[in-house]
């Protein structure tokens, strides 16, 4: 399984509300460490780097026009989960549906982003790029968490 028709970060960042979104500090806990993926050319392999700061990792992700260079990339929670952006809307607070509504896409609650999920019988989220863990679970494309193991969000929700 490939990614190929996943949205990249480059394009999610073209949504004002994700962009001001994705760039606010999340809270964080003691427990919480984060991982930078990123795949700098189409089709090519995912690299890693890991952070103990959200703000190393941020920093370390949008200096010298990475976000422009890189085909992809990803601001990924190792340990905790995050919920979509939230809005008003006809003076309501809910989930943002334009993260939650990508076609083929899921949010995933580990990378802050929509993603594609799919089957993969070698996952570069795992150790050296191995063989994946129950490769019959469908995973994110990008951390490899399982589908059956995140919340579903809905707009409105």
């Amino acid at each position: 399984m490939t990614t190929e028709g996943m949205m990249t970060l480059r394009e999610l960042l073209q949504d004002p509300i994700y962009a001001k979104w994705f760039a606010k500090p999340p809270k964080e806990t003691e427990f919480t460490g984060w991982r930078v993926y990123a795949q700098k050319k189409r089709d090519k392999r995912w690299r890693k780097k890991d952070f103990e700061f959200w703000a190393d990792a941020y920093q370390f992700l949008t200096r010298r026009g990475r976000l422009d260079t890189w085909y992809n990339a990803s601001l990924t929670c190792r340990n905790e989960e995050y919920r979509p952006p939230v809005v008003r809307y006809q003076g309501k607070r809910q989930y943002y549906a334009k993260m939650l509504l990508t076609e083929g896409h899921l949010w995933c609650p580990y990378c802050r982003r929509p993603t594609m999920f799919g089957y993969f019988t070698k996952h570069h989220a795992f150790p050296e790029g191995g063989p994946t863990p129950m490769p019959h679970f469908l995973r994110c494309g990008i951390c490899g968490i399982r589908e059956v193991s995140i919340k579903r969000y809905q707009p409105g929700g």
